[in-house]
Parts: C-alpha cells; structure tokens; sequence
C-alpha cells in the first residue's frame, strides 16, 4: 500500500547524473528506496579554493568575490544539466542578472577551500531565480543568495520566452526542481 505523501530526496549531481541513465526501479533498488512517489532536487557542488588576489587586507575573501563564485555555481549547475551558456549566447540570447540577494555569515580566508551549492529556485517562462550557498571546509554556511535571471536578445535587449526558446534546456530545469 502507499503512503498518502511524496517523499522529496535532494541528492547530489553525481548521484542524478546516475539516475538518469537508470529506470526509476533500478534506481531505487540502489539506494535501497521503497517505490513511492520520488521527486529529485538537483544541487550542484563545485569546490573552489580562495586565491590570495581574493582577500582584503585582513586577509578576509573580500565581499564582491562570493558574487564570482555564484556564477562559477551557476556555470557548473547547468554544465551538469548538459547545457553550455556559450552555446545561449552563440544563438544571439544572453541572460542577465536582474536581481540579486546576498547574505554573509561567515568569513573565508586565503587557502580556504569552500564547496558553492547551487540549485533553481523557481522558474518561470521568462525567468529563472537561482540559490546559493558557501560552505567552509566544516560545512558552515560563510554566504547564501540568490540572483534572478531573465533571457533577453543580446542585440536589442528585449525579453525572450525561455520556454519558447528553448524548451529542452526548460524542461531540464523543471526537472531539476522537482
């Protein structure tokens, strides 16, 4: 009998990059997951190291550098997906950043190696709100935000309909959310 809920599994890249390659009985016989309804959240990990050209004279990461390491989250969330940025903006499509939010906990040092998370918020036709967050090598949370993008033709400016444009790269980001 199944239970009246759905059980939601945020599992890391390599694991769904596995999955996806797999029926969904052969993955829940792995992982030893009773068949109930699964839905999967896909979280990207990258792992940078902090330059000494990154810190400021306290030798703290100064604070516009988390924003670099967002889009190098972002960057490698949707590699992992199987999609390139530059292959958007070799169509004449470019994605800017209308909004951003970021929150600092905790400090990072030179030689520190902190892990950037990145997942999608929400989507929608015309945007897409990603989240991040900044780990230190004791998995403490240093930063965490958000940064919402819109498609736009890189020519004129003007909004495009990212499900319209293109619609495997939107289906895999609903995927991913789930």
């Amino acid at each position: 009998m199944r239970p009246p809920f759905t059980i939601k599994y945020i599992i890391s890249s390599t694991v769904y990059s596995e999955f996806k390659n797999r029926t969904k009985i052969d993955f829940l016989v792995k992982y030893s997951i009773e068949e109930y309804e699964v839905s999967m959240m896909i979280i990207s990990e990258k792992k940078v190291e902090v330059r000494y050209a990154e810190t400021d004279a306290m030798g703290v990461v100064y604070h516009a550098n988390y924003l670099v390491w967002f889009e190098i989250g972002r960057t490698a969330l949707i590699k992992e997906l199987g999609f390139n940025y530059a292959d958007m903006e070799a169509q004449g499509v470019i994605s800017p950043v209308i909004d951003l939010n970021v929150s600092y906990k905790k400090s990072l040092r030179y030689g520190q190696s902190p892990t950037i998370k990145t997942k999608i918020k929400s989507l929608s036709p015309l945007k897409v709100i990603y989240d991040y967050e900044i780990l230190n090598e004791e998995s403490e949370i240093c930063c965490i935000g958000s940064s919402t993008h819109v498609l736009v033709a890189k020519d004129t400016f003007r909004p495009i309909k990212f499900k319209k444009s293109f619609p495997d790269w939107y289906e895999a980001y609903e995927k991913a959310m789930e």
